[in-house]
C-alpha cells in the first residue's frame, strides 16, 4: 500500500526505522539486505496522524527509493532530509513473518 506523508518542517514524518536482525547462527556476510522494519512512531506526528502506519511494518520504498538496496542508516537519513510530499510503499505488519 502507498502512503504519504505531510509535514510542517522537512524531515518531520516521526518515524524511524530498522533492519532485521540475522537469525541466530548465520554468518552476516552470507545475508543478503534484510527488510526495513518501522520500529518506532512518534506521537502526534504525520506517521501516527496518518491513521494507517504501525510498528512493525515493512517499508518497501521511501519516495521510490529501494529499502532492499540500501542500509536502515540510509532510510533513516532519507527520511530526515525528506520534504512534502513523501511517499511510503509499505506492506502492514509483517514483523510476525519474520520472528
Amino acid at each position: 500500500m502507498e502512503v504519504t506523508l505531510h509535514s510542517y518542517a522537512p524531515g518531520s514524518f516521526g518515524l524511524v526505522v530498522h533492519e532485521q536482525c540475522p537469525r541466530p547462527g548465520t554468518s552476516s556476510g552470507h545475508l543478503k539486505r534484510q527488510p526495513v522494519f518501522i520500529s518506532y512512531i512518534e506521537k502526534n506526528s504525520p506517521a501516527e496522524r496518518s491513521g494507517v502506519l504501525q510498528v512493525g511494518d515493512r517499508i518497501l520504498t521511501i519516495n521510490s527509493w529501494s529499502t532492499m538496496s540500501g542500509s536502515a542508516e540510509e532510510a533513516n537519513q532519507i527520511l530526515r532530509q525528506s520534504t512534502n510530499p513523501l511517499t511510503l510503499t509499505v506492506e502492514f505488519d509483517v514483523i510476525g513473518k519474520f520472528f
